[in-house]
Protein backbone atom coordinates (compact mmCIF):
# COMPACT_ATOMS: atom_id res chain seq x y z
CA UNK A 1 0.00 0.00 0.00
CA UNK A 2 1.24 3.43 -0.88
CA UNK A 3 0.96 6.25 1.61
CA UNK A 4 1.40 8.90 -1.09
CA UNK A 5 -2.24 10.07 -1.11
CA UNK A 6 -3.96 11.02 2.12
CA UNK A 7 -7.68 10.18 1.99
CA UNK A 8 -8.83 11.77 5.25
CA UNK A 9 -9.18 15.14 6.93
CA UNK A 10 -10.24 15.96 10.47
CA UNK A 11 -12.93 18.43 11.42
CA UNK A 12 -13.65 19.52 14.98
CA UNK A 13 -16.28 16.75 15.25
CA UNK A 14 -15.10 13.81 13.11
CA UNK A 15 -12.73 12.40 10.51
CA UNK A 16 -13.92 12.64 6.90
CA UNK A 17 -12.72 10.02 4.38
CA UNK A 18 -12.93 10.39 0.59
CA UNK A 19 -11.91 7.93 -2.11
CA UNK A 20 -10.65 5.22 0.24
CA UNK A 21 -11.01 4.33 3.91
CA UNK A 22 -8.10 2.37 5.36
CA UNK A 23 -7.60 0.64 8.68
CA UNK A 24 -4.13 -0.86 8.52
CA UNK A 25 -4.25 -2.02 12.16
CA UNK A 26 -7.21 -4.27 11.33
CA UNK A 27 -6.09 -5.23 7.80
CA UNK A 28 -8.76 -3.79 5.53
CA UNK A 29 -9.67 -0.92 3.29
CA UNK A 30 -12.77 0.21 1.42
CA UNK A 31 -12.63 1.88 -1.99
CA UNK A 32 -15.45 4.39 -1.65
CA UNK A 33 -17.71 5.07 -4.64
CA UNK A 34 -17.14 8.45 -6.34
CA UNK A 35 -18.66 11.30 -4.35
CA UNK A 36 -19.27 9.23 -1.21
CA UNK A 37 -18.01 10.66 2.09
CA UNK A 38 -17.30 8.34 5.04
CA UNK A 39 -17.57 9.67 8.59
CA UNK A 40 -15.47 8.34 11.49
CA UNK A 41 -14.45 9.45 14.96
CA UNK A 42 -11.58 11.90 15.46
CA UNK A 43 -8.21 10.78 16.72
CA UNK A 44 -7.04 9.88 19.28
CA UNK A 45 -10.20 7.73 19.53
CA UNK A 46 -9.77 4.21 18.17
CA UNK A 47 -10.30 3.70 14.44
CA UNK A 48 -13.10 1.11 14.20
CA UNK A 49 -14.88 1.96 10.97
CA UNK A 50 -17.17 4.55 9.47
CA UNK A 51 -20.71 5.62 8.57
CA UNK A 52 -22.18 6.91 5.29
CA UNK A 53 -25.51 8.70 4.98
CA UNK A 54 -27.63 6.87 2.41
CA UNK A 55 -29.95 9.84 1.88
CA UNK A 56 -27.01 12.20 1.25
CA UNK A 57 -23.89 10.07 0.61
CA UNK A 58 -21.75 13.10 -0.26
CA UNK A 59 -22.61 15.14 2.82
CA UNK A 60 -19.86 16.54 4.99
CA UNK A 61 -22.38 17.24 7.76
CA UNK A 62 -21.87 14.97 10.74
CA UNK A 63 -23.39 11.48 10.41
CA UNK A 64 -24.12 9.28 13.44
CA UNK A 65 -25.88 5.98 14.04
CA UNK A 66 -28.95 8.01 15.04
CA UNK A 67 -29.27 9.07 11.39
CA UNK A 68 -32.46 7.49 9.93
CA UNK A 69 -30.62 5.75 7.05
CA UNK A 70 -26.95 4.85 6.99
CA UNK A 71 -24.37 2.29 5.95
CA UNK A 72 -21.75 1.35 8.53
CA UNK A 73 -18.51 -0.54 8.10
CA UNK A 74 -17.10 -1.67 11.44
CA UNK A 75 -14.41 -3.89 12.87
CA UNK A 76 -13.91 -5.35 16.30
CA UNK A 77 -11.83 -7.94 18.00
CA UNK A 78 -13.53 -11.26 18.64
CA UNK A 79 -13.79 -10.41 22.34
CA UNK A 80 -17.06 -12.31 22.84
CA UNK A 81 -15.40 -15.46 21.46
CA UNK A 82 -18.56 -16.44 19.60
CA UNK A 83 -16.61 -18.53 17.10
CA UNK A 84 -18.34 -17.78 13.79
CA UNK A 85 -19.99 -15.10 11.68
CA UNK A 86 -23.36 -16.82 12.17
CA UNK A 87 -22.92 -16.76 15.95
CA UNK A 88 -22.33 -12.99 15.77
CA UNK A 89 -25.47 -12.56 13.67
CA UNK A 90 -27.50 -14.63 16.12
CA UNK A 91 -26.19 -12.52 19.03
CA UNK A 92 -27.08 -9.28 17.20
CA UNK A 93 -30.59 -10.49 16.31
CA UNK A 94 -31.15 -11.57 19.91
CA UNK A 95 -30.54 -7.95 20.95
CA UNK A 96 -33.09 -6.48 18.50
CA UNK A 97 -36.72 -6.46 19.65
CA UNK A 98 -38.84 -8.72 17.41
CA UNK A 99 -36.69 -8.90 14.25
CA UNK A 100 -38.39 -10.30 11.17
CA UNK A 101 -35.68 -12.35 9.47
CA UNK A 102 -36.13 -12.32 5.68
CA UNK A 103 -33.03 -14.14 4.47
CA UNK A 104 -29.75 -15.57 5.80
CA UNK A 105 -26.93 -16.98 3.70
CA UNK A 106 -23.64 -18.39 4.88
CA UNK A 107 -21.04 -17.40 2.30
CA UNK A 108 -17.33 -16.97 1.72
CA UNK A 109 -16.36 -13.30 1.30
CA UNK A 110 -12.81 -12.31 0.38
CA UNK A 111 -11.78 -15.89 1.19
CA UNK A 112 -13.15 -15.58 4.74
CA UNK A 113 -16.23 -17.23 6.29
CA UNK A 114 -19.18 -14.85 6.41
CA UNK A 115 -22.92 -14.58 6.77
CA UNK A 116 -25.23 -12.10 5.05
CA UNK A 117 -28.75 -11.43 6.32
CA UNK A 118 -31.71 -9.23 5.60
CA UNK A 119 -34.28 -8.44 8.29
CA UNK A 120 -36.96 -5.95 9.30
CA UNK A 121 -37.27 -4.31 12.69
CA UNK A 122 -39.20 -1.45 14.25
CA UNK A 123 -36.86 1.20 15.65
CA UNK A 124 -38.26 4.28 17.39
CA UNK A 125 -41.65 3.57 15.82
CA UNK A 126 -40.20 3.42 12.28
CA UNK A 127 -40.17 0.28 10.13
CA UNK A 128 -36.56 -0.45 9.10
CA UNK A 129 -35.25 -2.94 6.60
CA UNK A 130 -31.65 -3.87 7.23
CA UNK A 131 -28.98 -5.89 5.49
CA UNK A 132 -25.80 -7.02 7.21
CA UNK A 133 -22.64 -8.83 6.16
CA UNK A 134 -20.56 -10.23 9.01
CA UNK A 135 -17.09 -11.53 8.13
CA UNK A 136 -15.04 -13.65 10.55
CA UNK A 137 -11.24 -13.36 10.34
CA UNK A 138 -10.41 -16.11 12.79
CA UNK A 139 -6.62 -16.09 12.26
CA UNK A 140 -6.39 -12.49 13.49
CA UNK A 141 -9.34 -12.75 15.92
CA UNK A 142 -11.32 -10.04 14.07
CA UNK A 143 -14.91 -9.52 12.99
CA UNK A 144 -15.87 -7.13 10.18
CA UNK A 145 -19.39 -5.89 9.65
CA UNK A 146 -21.00 -4.01 6.76
CA UNK A 147 -24.52 -2.96 7.65
CA UNK A 148 -27.33 -1.08 5.93
CA UNK A 149 -29.88 0.42 8.32
CA UNK A 150 -32.63 2.19 6.41
CA UNK A 151 -36.31 2.92 6.46
CA UNK A 152 -38.25 0.20 4.66
CA UNK A 153 -39.53 2.67 2.05
CA UNK A 154 -35.92 3.59 1.09
CA UNK A 155 -34.49 0.05 0.96
CA UNK A 156 -34.45 -0.27 -2.85
CA UNK A 157 -32.69 3.10 -3.17
CA UNK A 158 -30.13 2.36 -0.45
CA UNK A 159 -29.23 -1.29 -1.11
CA UNK A 160 -27.41 -0.30 -4.33
CA UNK A 161 -24.99 1.92 -2.36
CA UNK A 162 -24.56 -0.87 0.20
CA UNK A 163 -23.56 -3.26 -2.61
CA UNK A 164 -21.02 -0.74 -3.99
CA UNK A 165 -19.42 -0.24 -0.58
CA UNK A 166 -19.37 -4.01 -0.03
CA UNK A 167 -17.68 -4.46 -3.43
CA UNK A 168 -15.00 -1.94 -2.39
CA UNK A 169 -14.18 -3.81 0.85
CA UNK A 170 -10.81 -5.60 0.69
CA UNK A 171 -8.64 -7.36 3.26
CA UNK A 172 -4.85 -7.43 3.39
CA UNK A 173 -2.22 -8.87 5.75
CA UNK A 174 -2.00 -6.99 9.03
CA UNK A 175 1.43 -5.40 9.28
CA UNK A 176 3.56 -6.04 12.34
CA UNK A 177 4.31 -2.94 14.39
CA UNK A 178 3.17 0.59 13.63
CA UNK A 179 1.24 1.39 10.47
CA UNK A 180 -0.16 4.55 8.92
CA UNK A 181 -3.55 4.99 7.32
CA UNK A 182 -3.16 6.98 4.11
Amino acid sequence: MSASVRHWTETSAETIWRGKYTNCDKGYFVDLPPGVVAHAVCSPSPNHGFLVSTSAPGTTDRVTSKHPSFIGVFDEYNSMKLGSARAYLDWELKNIPNPDLIDVQQIVFRELPAVEAEYRATVNGQQQQNRVLIVFREKDDLVYEIVLCTQARDYIRDVGLYEKIKAGFQVFPIPGGECLNP
